[in-house]
């Protein structure tokens, strides 16, 4: 929210970005599109003249926080499941998905067939403004 008075002149005019957004003041919300915004506020006064301010307003959009379940690091197992989460201040419901599957909006498990050796398995929370995060795992598989 953004609020511009001209307490000298009521009558002067306001600009953002060069667009005419009141007269004597003017109170609204700005748009912020994820990076750098720049907003430049110029009031005209009823002679005239003019004054200009610039604000640079950086915004980043953050991704899915994800967790998952404590896993062993090696198991004798053939299969194990495995639990992820994810909360996200953008998106009520991030899809949350292993192995590249989805497996359901904000919570899901699914089961893991075990090959001997190392099994590599990737967790991933996507929101709905395709921010996203990874945790990868490695559980052995041992005779």
């Amino acid at each position: 929210t953004i609020d511009v008075q001209d307490w000298y002149d009521k009558k002067s005019q306001i600009y953002i970005n060069q667009k005419l957004v009141g007269s004597g003041s003017y109170t609204g919300e700005l748009e912020l599109n994820e990076g750098t915004n720049i907003f430049e506020i110029t009031a005209v006064n009823s002679l005239g003249k003019s004054s200009t301010v610039t604000k640079t307003i950086e915004c980043m959009i953050l991704p899915p926080s994800l967790h998952v379940d404590n896993l062993p690091e090696k198991t004798s197992l053939r299969t194990i499941t495995v639990s992820a989460w994810a909360v996200d201040y953008y998106d009520y419901a991030p899809g949350v998905y292993i192995n590249g599957q989805f497996i359901n909006v904000r919570s899901g498990s699914a089961t893991i067939n075990l090959k001997e050796g190392p099994n590599v398995i990737n967790f991933k929370a996507t929101n709905y403004l395709g921010k996203t995060s990874v945790i990868i795992k490695t559980i052995t598989r041992v005779p």
